[in-house]
């Protein structure tokens, strides 16, 4: 009956130890499905927030290129050119025409010659200009 005993309490003893690893084994697999889905979660909000900053940025670069085509239109450059600089369009008499066969022999010529008489050629052809048509006008606001 000893031995039976013994046996018994040894079964007993094995089956506890087997159910304690198998509990703590699904304790394991509970706590990485947990992980896993708090994770996930996680990532997902983090996915929602990036998307919203990415629409929001979106946003304001088509704003901020619609607001540079406005400030650089034509229309817009011509009224601040008129009405703060004073400035207006040029008289037939200031319009000066350069010869294109002048550049173009200066550009042939242009390796072997060096950058400063280039430019003072370049110049000479400018200084035909009458110097009353060169009235400057002082600028006194910014753009």
């Amino acid at each position: 009956m000893k031995r039976n005993k013994r046996k018994y309490i040894k079964r007993r003893g094995f089956n506890f130890i087997k159910i304690f690893f198998v509990l703590i084994f699904l304790g394991f697999l509970a706590i990485g499905y947990i992980w896993q889905r708090v994770t996930a979660l996680k990532l997902t909000q983090d996915i929602k927030r990036i998307k919203s900053e990415i629409a929001e940025k979106e946003k304001k670069c088509k704003y901020l290129k619609i607001e540079l085509a406005k400030l650089s239109s034509i229309e817009r450059i011509e009224s601040i050119a008129q009405l703060r600089l004073g400035l207006s369009y040029p008289k037939t008499e200031q319009v000066v025409f350069l010869k294109e066969s002048n550049f173009i022999k200066t550009k042939k010529k242009e390796n072997k010659i060096d950058l400063v008489q280039y430019f003072k050629k370049l110049a000479d052809n400018f200084l035909d200009v009458p110097q009353s048509s060169l009235e400057a006008k002082e600028i006194k606001d910014d753009l």
